[in-house]
């Protein structure tokens, strides 16, 4: 009756496309195959009742391009083959290119293995390495950086990454974390004030601390 999917996805993500099937009777076991071209890409066995049965088929198509998606039904004792076929079409991009720079490895693997599941190529680097030319980030569609420090982050890539955005349409992606927010005093520890603060649609600045009397009123308090 119908078959639904993205219209367009990355290559080799994994998509559910949806097929919907109307029977007269009900059935009991029946499988739905999705092709590309003579490629079997997906199926799904499933029982149908009367009327309209929608069934989910994981999918996943490798090359990226153009390319017609024809759905078939098989079921047993079907009086009215013929009309167990549709297709449509589907448009495999290009892999979206991911730099993923994070101040805390040991828990950037979770995200790294989301982002590849979803088609995503991810490149994962240290703070240390994050490029500090337009030209250094042209090779990535977007950038995430991720609990990094500001002392490890250069004027220069904070710069680099300011083009990026606004002269090649890159995207940017700032996670916080526990050295990212506020202004610093003897070292450069936080990003207000920063061509990052400036590239966000919000300001990183810290309103939490302390008045140095309260803070020693405290202390006296503790004492006694």
């Amino acid at each position: 009756d119908a078959l639904r999917g993205p219209p367009a996805s990355p290559p080799a993500a994994a998509v559910n496309a949806s097929v919907d099937v109307w029977s007269q009777r009900a059935v009991s076991a029946a499988t739905v195959e999705l092709r590309d071209g003579d490629r079997l890409v997906g199926s799904a066995r499933t029982a149908l009742r009367p009327g309209l049965t929608t069934v989910e088929v994981p999918t996943t198509i490798a090359a990226p391009g153009s390319h017609v998606l024809s759905g078939s039904l098989t079921a047993a004792g079907d009086p009215l083959a013929v009309n167990n076929a549709l297709a449509r079409e589907v448009v495999v991009q290009s892999p979206t290119r991911v730099l993923y720079v994070d101040g805390a490895s040991e828990r950037g693997g979770f995200l790294q293995r989301a982002l590849a599941q979803a088609g995503l190529v991810v490149t994962t680097r240290p703070p240390s390495a994050l490029p500090s030319t337009q030209a250094g980030l042209a090779a990535w569609d977007a950038i995430i950086v991720s609990d990094v420090a500001r002392a490890a982050i250069s004027d220069a890539a904070m710069r680099a990454l300011g083009r990026f955005v606004e002269e090649e349409g890159g995207g940017l992606l700032f996670a916080g974390g526990d050295q990212v927010f506020g202004e610093g005093r003897d070292a450069p520890t936080g990003y207000h004030g920063t061509e990052i603060e400036r590239l966000l649609p919000v300001t990183i600045e810290r309103k939490d601390e302390p008045d140095i009397a309260r803070a020693v009123q405290a202390d006296q308090l503790t004492d006694q």
